[in-house]
């Protein structure tokens, strides 16, 4: 597991803490340099001449070079590259079902023909779901399911006791903007690239903590092959 590397703030702090650090010794030795030089000068009135003379300590020259120092590790800490940070999670967020990609980085995945062919259905899931009125609500998702996920007895009461209420609560979770059904970002879909005989696709959509959640999708062979929702677990 590697070691987060600190920020250029902390990087900063520390290498002022460096620099006065060595300026105190600095200090310290300059202080016993002129203490020397002064002791010096008084055995040398005292004493015979001719004896070895120690000269003044060069404190002040250490003291250059740690400013020196310090100045070069503060600007090649600014002049590194920052990682951006990824957006926090909104407070109080659900918990959602834990399919955690590691891999997405901060730019975003690359975009796929599967991504591109199931955005639609997505983007009206979103806009059902975030309808003013319930029942409208209601009406729209059950619209955007695939006929055979409504056919199990209760199948429709179970949708609206669970999934679809959820989905209406953690719908800001999903998007940049919840006045924009739209804004939602897919991670990466399974299969990564159906065959045109596929009918069944995942697609993990992004929350903004950055964990993935999937929405299975159906085809429905009644309506064009038009991708449907399947099962909603956001």
């Amino acid at each position: 597991m590697s070691v987060p590397e600190p920020g250029a703030e902390a990087l900063l702090a520390r290498l002022d803490d460096i620099a006065a650090s060595l300026r105190r010794i600095a200090d310290a030795l300059e202080g016993r340099g002129e203490a020397a030089a002064s002791a010096g000068v008084t055995a040398a009135a005292a004493g015979p001449s001719g004896g070895p003379r120690r000269s003044a300590a060069k404190a002040p020259s250490v003291a250059a070079v740690a400013g020196e120092a310090a100045r070069a590790a503060a600007a090649a800490a600014a002049s590194a590259p920052r990682r951006a940070a990824p957006p926090a999670a909104p407070a109080g967020a659900e918990g959602a079902s834990a399919d955690v990609d590691a891999g997405t980085d901060e730019d975003g995945p690359e975009d796929t023909a599967a991504m591109r062919d199931t955005r639609p259905i997505l983007t009206a899931m979103f806009g059902a779901a975030t309808l003013d009125e319930t029942e409208d609500a209601w009406e729209a998702l059950r619209a955007l399911t695939h006929p055979d996920e409504l056919v199990a007895p209760r199948a429709l009461a179970g949708f609206k006791a669970f999934s679809w209420p959820k989905l209406r609560r953690n719908v800001g979770l999903y998007l940049s903007d919840p006045e924009v059904p739209s804004s939602f970002r897919i991670g990466r879909t399974v299969p990564a690239d159906p065959s045109p005989e596929e009918d069944r696709i995942k697609v993990f959509l992004l929350r903004h903590d950055q964990m993935l959640v999937p929405v299975s999708l159906r085809r429905d062979a009644d309506d064009g092959d038009a991708w449907k929702l399947s099962a909603v677990s956001l």
